[in-house]
Formats: C-alpha cells, sequence, structure tokens
C-alpha cells in the first residue's frame, strides 16, 4: 500500500483549524491570481479592432464587431503625452505574443521597446481622448478609443486563463488538505508558477494591439523564472512520489539546492543578458531541468518495480508528464521557427494544464485499477496524434507539399501503419499475455461434471482455473463475498462462490507484477458467468432425470404393479385362469406404454387415435357395454410427443376401467374432437353417476380420479365432470395442442364438478 506520508495518502489526524486557515488562504491566492490576469488583460484600450498578422506577415486589422478588415497596415499616428504627433510602424514582428519568441536578445528588447513606444502612444492619446490614425493599402482610417470590454477579450484570454485557474486551484487544494511533506508544497510552487506563466501570456494574447509597458519585459523575465521553478516543482514532487527517492549519497535537501543554484545562475544570466541568445539563457538550461526531471522519473520507476499499487500512479503521472512536455516542447519549437501568428501560443500553452487537472484522480483515491487501463488507452491515443504530426512533418519537408496535401498522405499513412500496430500493442499490453476465456473451458467443463467428485477435488478444480486465469499472486479462500469485484485499489479480485464452490480472494496478476484492472473484472465476469451456467444446467439435467425416474417409478407402481399383485392373488384360484391371463396382458401393455414413454419418437396423431379406438371399444364390448365412437381426423401430419402419447392412452383406459368396474352402465359414449388449437374429450355413460361423497376430492381416490386429474395436468388441461340426467356421469377434458406437441411449464389444474 501507498505510505502514510505519501501525498496522495494526505493527512488523517490533523485538527480542522490549520485547514480552515490554509483554505482561506488558499482563496484569497486564487482571486489575486486571477484577477491578475482579468485586469491586466482590460487595462489596454480599444479601438474596436483586433491587429494580426496574414499568411504573407503582413499587419492586418479585423473589426471586432462587424466584417471590416484593414489590409497591409504599414503605420498607427497619434499624439504622445506632450501633445506632439507621434507615429509608430507596424511590423509583423510587433505583432508577436511576446518577445520570448525571438531568439536573441537584441530582438528581444527591440520587440519590448517597441512595445513600450505604441503603449505610450496609444495611452496619451486615450486620456487626450484622440483617435489614432492607421496608415493601410487603402488609406487611412481614423478610430476612437475606449474601455475594453469582457466580450473583447475573446476565447485567445478565457482559454489559457480558465486552464491556469483550474491548475491553481489542484495545487492549492493539495496543499490545504494534504500538506504531508514538502512535495505539497513543492507541487503547489509548480502549480503557481504554471498560473502565473499563463495569465501573463492569456493577457499577451488577448491584446488588441499592445500592453501596459509597465513591467512588461520585466514579467516576461518573471516567466522565465516561473518555468525554472516549474520544472523544479515537478522534480521535487516526483522525487517524493510515490516514493521517497532519498539515499546517504543524494538527499532531497541537496537536489533542491543543487537545482535551485542552477536556476539562479541562469536567472542572473538571463536578466544581464550575458549570453547572445535567450536559447543559452532560458531554454537550454531549462531543458537541462527537464531531463532531470525525465532521470527522477526513470528511478522511480526502477525502485518501484516491484510494487504494482506504486506504479499505477507513477504510469498515469508519467503520461501526464509526457503530453505537458511534449507540448511545451512543441510550443518552443514552432515559436524558433518563427511559425507562431499572434495570439496562437496561448492555447498552445493551455493543455499543459494536465499535470495538474489530470492529478485529480490520484489525490482523490480514484480506483487506480481503472487508471491502469485508462493508461494503456491514453498512451495509444498520444501515439497515434504523434504519428499523425511526425509524419505530416516529414511529408512536408521532403516532398515538398502543401499543407493539406501532406495532412491527408500523413493520415493515410498513420492509418495504414498505425491501426495494425494499435491492435498489437492494445493486446500486448491490455491482457498482459493472460490465456483467452475459451481456454480456461475444460476446467468449466470439469467442474459441471457428474457429481462423483469430492469436494475438496472441485475447490482445486475451481482454484486452478482462476489460477490459469490470471496468475495470481495468491488465493485464498473466503467465508463469504457479496459480489464479483476489484478490491484494494487494484491489488484483490473477490470472486463470490457458486455452491459447493468456495468464495476466493485473488492476490495481484502475474505473480504480482500488475494490478487488476477493468479488462480483468470483465474477464472474471465472463468466467464466472460460464462457470454458473454451466452449473445451472447440470442441475436442470440432474433434475429432469429425477423427476423422469419418479414418473416411471409411479407408472410402474400404479399401474404394473397393481396388475401384478392381482394376477398373485388371482393365480391361487385354479378356476380362474382367464383372468390371470387377461389381467398378464394388461400388465405386458403397461409396460410396453411406460417403454414407450421414453422413446423420442414422435407419434402421428391419427395413428395414435386408431389405437385408441381399437382398444377402447374391444374393451368395452367384452364387458358387454354397447360403445359409441366419434370423432374426426387430427391436423394433417399432426404429431404427438410421446409424452403426450402416453399420457392420453392412460387417461382414456382409467377412465373406461372406472366405466366397466364401477358404474353399472349400459352404454358408453366417447368422443374425441380435434379443433384448431384444442383437443377436446368427452366420455359419457348412462350408469350410478357420481356419488355425492365423492364431491369431496379426497374421497374419490378409490374411483381412480386423482390419477386422471394428475395426467391431465401434466398436459396443462382443464378437466369437468358433469352430471347426466335421469342418470349417468360424464367427463370432459379440453387439452391445448401445443401442450400436446411438445413438452412445457405446466399450469395448475383447473378442476370442476356440475352436478
Amino acid at each position: 500500500m501507498l505510505s502514510t506520508d505519501s501525498i496522495v495518502a494526505g493527512s488523517e489526524t490533523e485538527s480542522l483549524q490549520p485547514v480552515r486557515i490554509r483554505l482561506a488562504l488558499a482563496v484569497v491566492a486564487l482571486v489575486l491570481m486571477a484577477a491578475f490576469g482579468l485586469v491586466r488583460a482590460l487595462m489596454e484600450p480599444s479601438t474596436g479592432w483586433r491587429f494580426d498578422v496574414d499568411t504573407k506577415q503582413r499587419v492586418q486589422a479585423i473589426e471586432l464587431a462587424g466584417s471590416g478588415r484593414l489590409e497591409n497596415v504599414q503605420s498607427v499616428r497619434g499624439i504622445n503625452c506632450q501633445g506632439a504627433a507621434m507615429q509608430v510602424p507596424l511590423t509583423a514582428d510587433l505583432m508577436r505574443e511576446t518577445g520570448g519568441i525571438a531568439q536573441y536578445y537584441s530582438e528581444h528588447n527591440s520587440f519590448y521597446t517597441a512595445h513600450a513606444q505604441l503603449w505610450t502612444l496609444i495611452s496619451c492619446s486615450a486620456s487626450a481622448r484622440q483617435p489614432l490614425h492607421f496608415q493601410h493599402a487603402g488609406g487611412e482610417l481614423a478610430l476612437e478609443l475606449s474601455p475594453k470590454s469582457w466580450s473583447e477579450l475573446g476565447l485567445r484570454f478565457w482559454c489559457p486563463w480558465i486552464f491556469g485557474v483550474l491548475a491553481f486551484s489542484v495545487g492549492l487544494a493539495v496543499w490545504v488538505y494534504r500538506p504531508v511533506d514538502r512535495s505539497a508544497s513543492w507541487y503547489l510552487v509548480a502549480s503557481a508558477c504554471y498560473a502565473f506563466w499563463v495569465m501573463v501570456v492569456s493577457a499577451m494574447g488577448s491584446r488588441l494591439l499592445t500592453h501596459p509597458s509597465l513591467g512588461l519585459q520585466a514579467l516576461h523575465l518573471a516567466c522565465h523564472m516561473a518555468g525554472h521553478l516549474y520544472v523544479i516543482g515537478l522534480c521535487m514532487l516526483i522525487w517524493r512520489f510515490p516514493a521517497s527517492l532519498d539515499r546517504p549519497r543524494l538527499r532531497e535537501n541537496e537536489l533542491m539546492w543543487a537545482m535551485l543554484a542552477w536556476a539562479g545562475i541562469f536567472i542572473l544570466i538571463d536578466v544581464m543578458q550575458w549570453v547572445p541568445t535567450i536559447n543559452l539563457g532560458f531554454r537550454l538550461p531549462n531543458l537541462v531541468l527537464v531531463i532531470a526531471l525525465a532521470m527522477l522519473f526513470a528511478t522511480q520507476w526502477r525502485v518501484n518495480r516491484n510494487d504494482p499499487l506504486r506504479r499505477a500512479p507513477l504510469k498515469w503521472l508519467g503520461f501526464l508528464l509526457l503530453i505537458t512536455l511534449s507540448l511545451a516542447f512543441l510550443t518552443t519549437l514552432f515559436a524558433l521557427a518563427n511559425k507562431w501568428t499572434a495570439g496562437r501560443m496561448a492555447y498552445g500553452f493551455a493543455p499543459m494544464s494536465l499535470i495538474f487537472i489530470g492529478f485529480v484522480p490520484l489525490v482523490t483515491r480514484l480506483n487506480l485499477f481503472r487508471l491502469e487501463l485508462w493508461w494503456t488507452r491514453a498512451w495509444l491515443w498520444f501515439l497515434g496524434g504523434v504519428l499523425v504530426v511526425v509524419l505530416d512533418a516529414l511529408l512536408a519537408h521532403w516532398l515538398v507539399l502543401d499543407g493539406s496535401a501532406s495532412l491527408g498522405l500523413a493520415l493515410a499513412l498513420a492509418g495504414w501503419l498505425y491501426f495494425p500496430a494499435r491492435q498489437w500493442l492494445w493486446q500486448r499490453f491490455s491482457t498482459s499475455a493472460l490465456p483467452a476465456t475459451s481456454e480456461v473451458l475444460p476446467a468449466i467443463v470439469a467442474l459441471s461434471a457428474p457429481q462423483d467428485t469430492t469436494r475438496q477435488t472441485r475447490t482445486d478444480i475451481w482454484q486452478s482455473l482462476w489460477e490459469q486465469q490470471f496468475q495470481p499472486q495468491s488465493i485464498r479462500e473466503l467465508p463469504t463475498i457479496e459480489r464479483l469485484d476489484v478490491q484494494a485499489q487494484g491489488q484483490l479480485l473477490h470472486i463470490p462462490g457458486i455452491g459447493v464452490l468456495p468464495a476466493l480472494e485473488l492476490g495481484m496478476p502475474m505473480r504480482g507484477t500488475r494490478l487488476f484492472n477493468l479488462a480483468d473484472l470483465q474477464r472474471a465476469n465472463e468466467v464466472f458467468a460460464l462457470v454458473q451456467r454451466s452449473l445451472e444446467a447440470h442441475d436442470a439435467l440432474e433434475q429432469g432425470a429425477r423427476l423422469e425416474r419418479q414418473r416411471i417409478a409411479a407408472d410402474l407402481h400404479d399401474d404394473l404393479g397393481a396388475k401384478l399383485l392381482t394376477i398373485a392373488q388371482t393365480a391361487r384360484d385354479p378356476e380362474r385362469g382367464a383372468r390371470v391371463a387377461e389381467l398378464a396382458r394388461q400388465a405386458l401393455e403397461d409396460m410396453r406404454l411406460a417403454v414407450r414413454g421414453l422413446s423420442v419418437n414422435e407419434v402421428l396423431a391419427n395413428e395414435a387415435q386408431a389405437d385408441w379406438r381399437s382398444e377402447l371399444l374391444q374393451r368395452l364390448d367384452i364387458a358387454g357395454i354397447h360403445a359409441q365412437w366419434e370423432s374426426n381426423d387430427a391436423p394433417a401430419a399432426f404429431c404427438l410427443s410421446p409424452t403426450a402419447q402416453v399420457q392420453l392412452t392412460r387417461i382414456m383406459r382409467e377412465t373406461i376401467s372406472n366405466v366397466i368396474r364401477h358404474s353399472g352402465a349400459k352404454q358408453c359414449q366417447l368422443r374425441l374432437i380435434w379443433n384448431p388449437e384444442s383437443l377436446d374429450m368427452q366420455i359419457q355413460d348412462d350408469g350410478v353417476g357420481l356419488p355425492t361423497s365423492q364431491n369431496v376430492p379426497g374421497q374419490r381416490m378409490g374411483l381412480g380420479l386423482s390419477n386422471i386429474e394428475r395426467r391431465v395436468h401434466k398436459l396443462n388441461g382443464l378437466l369437468q365432470w358433469f352430471s347426466v340426467e335421469p342418470h349417468g356421469l360424464r367427463m370432459q377434458i379440453s387439452l391445448p395442442l401445443a401442450h400436446l406437441r411438445s413438452e412445457s411449464t405446466l399450469s395448475p389444474l383447473s378442476t370442476t364438478i356440475i352436478r
């Protein structure tokens, strides 16, 4: 776990009063920083026009509240503070966003000297309420001066200003709520330097023509100082986060003073201009600090190579540093090549706030296992953008293509080269060489095999399945787990138990070399669902087999057993040999019917109906009962399932047996009507009918009515009994054809007796 003195862990025991004091100071500092940039930007008077540079490096003016445009503006004329006429040439170099873009200090000084003259002209004309006269390609235009409005600041101001406020807010929040060591203070210094830097840039980038000359060159030098402190602050943060790099040969204080001394020397050189170029006075010394930052990060990476929990935030922080520093590098590169037009540098420095805004997930303890996966995706996204930029630059240089042609070709090449590589990288980093889900199917099948293995054997298979899937650092059983989830900042994966399979807690995957991430969680859910469904399918199969065995046992007991008992009793009387033969024949038929119920072959309904008619009429004739059969043809090619054929046969047999044995009837009518959606069966006799005592369901067992009800119930049918005047009984059954064609869920039987 992260150490308690980490900037991420924070302080848990600090009293509330110091926090309130720091919070009040932070609010004041944030307001002052935001007001500094805003006030500086609004100090410039407005002409209602914005001056910029066109593609031919000529000064042009664009009307802010209209569509007017002045081409090739050469100079501006007004009065100085003594009332004398004054004219200042307007050049493309003067429209640069800052003198820092220049390479030589001589150009740098000329830039600020010219802007000081331009500011004198504008401020004095504004005080005297005199217009400014601009000479351009079409003649001369007089423009009145007025206070600059908020709407004239534009996106060039608000974009970096907002990013600066957000970055400073994060640095202040870390300092207020987690001031556990000097890393929090240095992080605040870095955010403050960045905020100051972009406040100056935002005010300069949003200028319409010039900027207040008071302290303008000093602000530029202060930005250089802030640039050094910005990198030093990040270096000191990396020294402490996520683990301290203090060693006997080099400690934190020694590194801090060495870097401050380095920065101090070159700040003095920069201020005194002891070297000819800004590259030597500021950019290269600052690059050395950036190299030191990269070396510290590499050291942190090596020190924490066996601690995935510390490496996870380090991965994210490293990605943020790469984006931040690469954007700064590109911004500087374009500035050196004089490719920036006025105002655009403000956008270039704004994304550098990601080192602060992107730090929020780490400070707020966002699940690191989520950052683990986002880190891979973020790298792939960033590398794709870098590839397009590099290809575009190379094609434009080598093939001498214009911007649109080189960009189009770069996008095509990036698609052909990058996307296959991206797919390989994604598979390499997201799966971390773990086996696919399909590779654990044999273990899943083994878990759902017949229950002839011991519980310990099944537990061993269960654990080996997860061992093969994630190669965890550790596996241990837990009493219970409510849901499958990643815990302890990605260090643990909890697997709920299933039936006799115990709940498990898995340590970090790949033998502890990384944390669990979102892809691992999704993979675990897939495997868990496969095991659960496999066990459920096996249980359902076992339950179905058990119910079928119970049905066969019930059929043999109810039919074959009873007849065999009767045969045994009747065989004692030699004179009743014919009766024994008849009972044996019936027992044989019942056995054949029970076996037929196990068949998987369907039976044509018309063939089954012919068998029923032959058997039932023969039995009634032998019993001396006059029988009448009425039926229509079943639907064409309609087949009965084996179960339905057996149940219908038994229903008719038991009903006819009741007529023969108990009714005392002389006549019996049988009707079988096939409807489009149902089969209606009616059996009516002229016997004694249903005795009054039989109205009570518990007293009808003697007539075998419960067996008939049970079988109708299995076919989801409706059974009704009607008394017939003057005497007799009619049984009426309605069965849905859908349940005769295939097995289905049974619904409760509805039985009605109407007298």
